[in-house]
């Protein structure tokens, strides 16, 4: 991913996990360098109690923003 593009809250994408693993996450939060991401679960219940989500931060360049129903969940 371009490390300049800001990633909106709610953006769907994939994450490369440990050992090349491939998840399907949301954005909370980009943070220059990094992402915060969490689960759809997550986001859903952060949004509706107006809460801060239970995130964990990536890097950048192991996070690649959802283009099409293409791509699906591995775990």
């Amino acid at each position: 991913m371009n490390s300049n593009k800001i990633l909106s809250r709610g953006t769907e994408v994939i994450v490369i996990a440990y050992g090349g693993k491939r998840l399907r996450r949301r954005v909370w939060e980009d943070v220059g360098e990094g992402v915060l991401i969490c689960t759809e679960e997550e986001y859903q219940r952060a949004m509706r109690e107006q809460d801060e989500a239970n995130s964990s931060g990536f890097p950048k360049e192991d996070v690649l923003e959802v283009q099409s129903d293409v791509l699906t969940e591995s775990a």
